[in-house]
């Protein structure tokens, strides 16, 4: 695929200062130049999308600034994302050469691809990527043909589909079409990787709205993008002075690792219901063990060039408890871990998080897969989140 990126900083009379960015141009076909109609270009992981005219054209606009990933889809065309970094009162002007499908005819004398082991497969893949909550229960994949598995040697599972993934959630209420870019399985090991569209569900019946708003509500409370939000919130917060690092120490605990501490239930991490630690790793009689440190959200969090982003950095393990929505299954705190893979990473401020493998998620946070994935567009006010406690 061929790609010309032209950045045009129009004057602000075209956007009339609104604070939004646009997306526009023409696609072709990169071997004839004819422009295509019908091609489905998407903002990932949102609600926003359109499809080029029969000229080629199209044109997305009111988008709020920051890093997206384009999608671009058409059947008789290869699939292809782009990044795009949106600017204030900027229009990001996209001309395309899109690469035709080589055309396929159907082998002859070959054994039905969807045998025995297809199936297995398949139930593998679709727990896997949908996810070990209840909210998977809701969920079908409505064209599985269209994907193919291989294993490697060492029993590794992969997963290609060379046209989105169509995904029906019934528990929240959309319709996914998922451009998978990479899956591997082995039994205790998952690696994936994607890009959603959602689409809003429509139903007849008010019944349907309420129980898709308070799920969409459980799904997103307790999650990775709830607590980066949390933590962005919670760190803007005390570089303004408005907000203070609370710790309650119990001096009647003492061990060899220090004072035993908690945090206050007035801070704003704790009104949305976490208590985050960083585990240090460190060597004792019995071998190497975690020991709880105090998770200063300044020490971990940083400004970066885009005002609408921050840097995230730390060496340690990072140990999520959230009180706020107990396992089904349990009644003990939801206890989920993070460790980065890199220096630094970048996420906004809305809890959004960009590189891929960059962030490895263990404990609950990580049976929470694609059937509890939201759009960007969703975000709840601080308030409904407070109020709201799903134990």
């Amino acid at each position: 695929m061929k790609i010309l990126l032209l950045v045009l900083l129009l004057p602000v009379v075209i956007l009339s200062q609104s604070g939004y960015g646009k997306v526009s141009g023409r696609i072709l076909d990169e071997q004839t130049k004819f422009s295509v109609e019908g091609v489905n270009i998407f903002i990932a992981n949102s609600l926003v999308g359109t499809s080029s005219n029969r000229n080629g054209y199209f044109e997305i606009d009111k988008i709020p600034p920051g890093r997206y990933n384009l999608i671009i889809s058409h059947l008789s065309y290869e699939n292809q994302s782009i990044s795009a970094d949106i600017k204030k009162n900027t229009i990001l002007k996209l001309d395309l050469e899109l690469q035709p499908k080589p055309i396929e005819f159907p082998e002859i004398g070959v054994s039905d691809k969807f045998d025995d082991e297809w199936w297995k497969n398949f139930e593998i893949f679709k727990a896997e990527l949908l996810g070990k909550t209840w909210f998977a229960e809701g969920c079908e994949i409505t064209n599985p043909f269209h994907i193919n598995f291989s294993k490697n040697n060492d029993g590794v599972l992969f997963a290609s589909c060379d046209v989105p993934i169509q995904i029906e959630n019934r528990s929240l209420g959309y319709n996914v079409n998922y451009l998978l870019k990479h899956f591997e399985y082995k039994i205790g090991s998952l690696k994936y990787a994607g890009l959603p569209f959602f689409e809003e569900m429509n139903s007849d019946y008010a019944e349907d709205l309420l129980v898709w708003r308070e799920n969409r509500l459980e799904a997103y409370m307790g999650s990775l993008r709830h607590f980066l939000r949390a933590i962005s919130e919670f760190y803007t917060l005390i570089t303004k002075g408005e907000e203070e690092l609370k710790i309650i120490l119990d001096y009647d605990n003492v061990t060899d690792e220090g004072v035993s501490f908690s945090y206050d239930q007035d801070m704003y991490l704790s009104k949305h219901g976490f208590s985050v630690f960083l585990n240090r790793l460190y060597s004792s009689a019995f071998g190497k063990r975690y020991s709880s440190k105090i998770f200063n959200v300044q020490s971990v969090i940083d400004s970066s060039e885009n005002p609408n982003e921050l840097l995230f950095s730390c060496d340690d393990r990072i140990e999520i408890q959230y009180f706020k929505e107990y396992d089904k299954l349990s009644y003990d705190p939801q206890i989920s871990f993070l460790k980065l893979h890199a220096d630094s990473i970048y996420f906004d401020k809305r809890g959004r998080y960009y590189d891929e493998f960059k962030i490895e998620v263990m404990g609950y946070m990580a049976k929470q897969r694609l059937a509890e994935m939201l759009p960007f567009e969703y975000e709840p006010s601080d308030s409904l989140i407070i109020n709201t406690d799903f134990r």
